[in-house]
């Protein structure tokens, strides 16, 4: 008779955050079909088991450059072609436990818990490593990678004449205070790439080292790191609102105002934010 799956037995409060965060992207229309991924560094809150299926071969090459500093790490990840509205429900429907091999060079899929070892990791899955070999790297607390589709967001980026990281940023900060606080250094903006390339690994990994903790993929969607999924899902959540009443107060035709340099100074200050 199979097990019953029960993730909570190591995972706890990070896979009821995933599920959570899954239904939240879903039903805010983040996530379309299957749009989006998401990955988490696990390895100090998971167990294999003795089962020889548990622990899988780490055959599965990587890039030629490999990622040096996530010898032996752990991760569940969103799966290519797997749908947030299903992880909601059910994380193993969609999702997989990845070990990367001693070198980083390799990775393998293990079935704990009765994840199907069939699913592949998110077609963006070089950006991910990227992002956790860094952190790693850096001593970095992060955690969680989350790549959605922010409607307002999406289309900000498509707007040529705001398509500049210093202007976008002060229009962003300016809409209410809560930009300011929770995203002091403002997003970090990327100009369009193939999703999946290296190219946008490379691009969004350059973001992240300037201590950007969300980044606005062009024409694509953006990409928010932290050590939970809620803090992620916050940061997407708070800018993606800075976006909304800029496009609100354009599409009615009038100029936003906008916190002033006072203003901002003022929650510099009070909030003793870097920025």
């Amino acid at each position: 008779m199979k097990r019953a799956i029960n993730l909570d037995e190591h995972l706890g409060i990070m896979v009821k955050q995933v599920k959570k965060v899954a239904e939240m992207l879903w039903n805010k229309g983040w996530a379309e079909a299957n749009a989006g991924n998401l990955s988490i560094d696990i390895t100090e809150n998971f167990i294999f088991s003795d089962k020889k299926k548990d622990i899988p071969k780490t055959d599965i090459m990587l890039r030629q450059e490999g990622y040096t500093n996530l010898g032996n790490r752990i991760f569940l990840i969103t799966g290519s072609g797997c749908r947030f509205r299903d992880i909601a429900e059910h994380p193993e429907s969609g999702m997989c436990i990845v070990l990367i091999s001693q070198d980083g060079s390799a990775y393998g899929i293990s079935e704990a818990y009765g994840f199907n070892k069939d699913i592949r990791p998110t077609s963006e899955l070089s950006t991910h490593l990227l992002l956790h070999d860094y952190f790693r790297k850096t001593g970095l607390k992060d955690k969680v990678v989350i790549h959605t589709h922010p409607t307002e967001l999406v289309a900000l980026s498509q707007i040529k004449r705001l398509w500049n990281e210093k202007l976008l940023n002060s229009k962003l900060h300016g809409m209410l205070p809560e930009v300011k606080v929770l995203i002091p250094k403002g997003a970090g903006l990327v100009d369009y790439a193939l999703p999946g390339s290296e190219k946008l690994a490379e691009s969004t990994l350059e973001k992240a080292i300037k201590s950007h903790k969300v980044i606005i993929w062009q024409k694509h969607g953006c990409l928010a790191v932290s050590d939970t999924p809620f803090g992620a899902f916050d940061i997407i959540d708070i800018l993606n609102k800075g976006a909304q009443v800029l496009l609100a107060c354009l599409n009615a035709g009038e100029t936003p105002e906008g916190l002033n340099e006072t203003e901002l100074m003022e929650l510099k200050q009070a909030f003793n934010l870097p920025y």
